[in-house]
């Protein structure tokens, strides 16, 4: 039993892994690709500048075009950050098992961020309805284990011939 439960942890985690990893991708995918036109712009810029050869409205349309790249990476960045975050505390609260004060809407919130990729891939929605600032002492662990896989179970039984759902904690 033992053995079982641990081999089930290491493929939940596995899957994790994979998921939050394909999840990453596409922010810092998007930032290289931001980065790059903001590169290409600003030299773009600056050679114009120097060949004294460009208008006013040219400069402002390029300087918005170069406000609206860094934005987007820096927004991106912060959602890869975000799904970090949340994976390296799952995936640890997973592992150690220990017993800590948490806030319960936010761990929950954390577990679900890192099952985006299941959850998207079978379009299925989640609603969490959890009092606000509900701090609880106990093992975040085996909450994550037990959201994880009651989502998952939801996701292969109860949705597997729909196009869409919704899982409502």
């Amino acid at each position: 039993q033992k053995r079982l439960i641990e081999s089930e942890k290491n493929a939940s985690l596995s899957g994790l892994v994979a998921g939050v990893a394909h999840e990453i991708n596409t922010p810092v995918g998007i930032s290289v690709t931001a980065a790059s036109n903001l590169i290409e712009r600003a030299n773009g810029l600056l050679n114009a500048f120097k060949s004294n050869r460009i208008k006013k409205s040219e400069f402002e349309a390029q300087i918005t075009n170069m406000k609206m790249s860094a934005e987007m990476v820096l927004s991106n960045l912060d959602r890869a950050s975000d799904l970090i975050r949340s994976f390296k505390e799952v995936s640890v609260d997973q592992i150690s098992q220990q017993r800590r004060r948490f806030d319960m809407k936010n761990y929950i919130d954390e577990v679900l961020m890192s099952l985006t990729p299941k959850l998207r891939t079978a379009n299925i929605e989640t609603i969490l309805e959890c009092e606000e600032n509900l701090t609880i002492d106990s093992y975040p662990g085996a909450i994550a284990q037990l959201i994880t896989n009651l989502v998952m179970n939801a996701i292969v039984h109860a949705f597997e011939d729909r196009e869409e759902g919704v899982i409502k904690i």
